[in-house]
């Protein structure tokens, strides 16, 4: 896929409805080079393919005969000597396939993939952290401010290079990779969001402390009334800056939208105990569907 794909890949995504992270043209592009993602479109869909681990589809997104679209992708499998798999289905998903292409539902077994839930949250919750279950947030950042002088910018064409330099001492940080997750494939995915920022309609900030660049965070609009934060990446030696620029860019986005998506832990244990201490009003479930036959 190509940036040029942007214009109308979004407006389908828009009109499908449908949720979670892997459900914008953004995550798509940044991630096509490391997932060996391909989009078509047919007709009012667009369809997704990803050749990573094999081949596996997404939800069609669009409006129309699901079971022509599906049918589509299942065929794209066959004639390439695979099974049809689908991964990222929600549980309104499954339903959707059962009601409008009920051969296709029938067929699948479905398997939840926890490290693939998404973390969404109230906008006003990670901005005003009220009572007593953010209290130990509150008390962080108090003190984040007290041992610095902390300034935020928004990300532009002037401090998109110390956001790089974070990224990529970010990665240097990991060493390499954790089990099946590879870092350099995050890393890779950040310079495709950098080198195209604008155009595909990204916005964040970066965290000065004491005048240093120590943080920054980007993402996309997902739709009217969810933003969809792609990134959150700290200079290793400042990892108690994380609380901090997740409340910053909060307090920005909380008056234009009601939810922010941070999409998911990846299977990471201490990424999954980071996002439920900030309490999501939704843990969105998401299964991988397999053909049986």
């Amino acid at each position: 896929m190509t940036i040029d794909d942007k214009e109308w890949a979004s407006e389908l995504y828009k009109i499908s409805g449908l949720a979670g992270c892997s459900n914008s043209f953004g995550t798509q592009y940044i991630w096509a080079r490391s997932f060996k993602g391909k989009i078509c479109r047919h007709k009012d869909f667009l369809l997704y393919r990803g050749e990573k681990y094999g081949l596996a589809y997404a939800m069609p997104a669009g409006k129309g005969d699901l079971g022509e679209a599906a049918g589509l992708m299942k065929a794209d499998a066959e004639a390439n000597g695979a099974k049809f798999r689908m991964f990222g289905i929600t549980l309104e998903d499954i339903e959707k396939l059962k009601n409008e292409c009920p051969e296709i539902h029938d067929n699948f077994e479905y398997k939840e993939n926890r490290g693939f839930f998404d973390y969404i949250y109230l906008a006003s919750d990670l901005a005003l952290l009220s009572g007593r279950k953010y209290h130990s947030k509150r008390n962080h950042i108090s003190r984040f401010g007290k041992s610095y002088d902390i300034a935020v910018e928004v990300i532009n064409q002037g401090n998109m290079a110390e956001c790089l330099d974070i990224a990529e001492k970010w990665a240097e940080g990991k060493n390499g990779g954790d089990g099946d997750y590879n870092f350099a494939d995050e890393l890779d995915a950040l310079k495709r969001s950098f080198d195209n920022y604008e155009r595909l309609g990204f916005c964040g900030i970066i965290l000065k402390a004491d005048g240093k660049p120590a943080a920054f965070t980007i993402g996309e609009e997902q739709n009217g009334s969810t933003f969809l934060t792609h990134f959150e990446k700290t200079l290793p030696e400042a990892e108690d800056a994380y609380p901090v620029i997740n409340n910053k860019f909060a307090l920005m986005l909380k008056d234009k939208y009601e939810y922010i998506n941070r999409e998911d832990d990846v299977g990471n244990e201490g990424l999954r105990k980071s996002k439920l201490s900030y309490h999501p009003v939704v843990l969105l479930e998401k299964y991988n569907a397999i053909a049986r036959v």
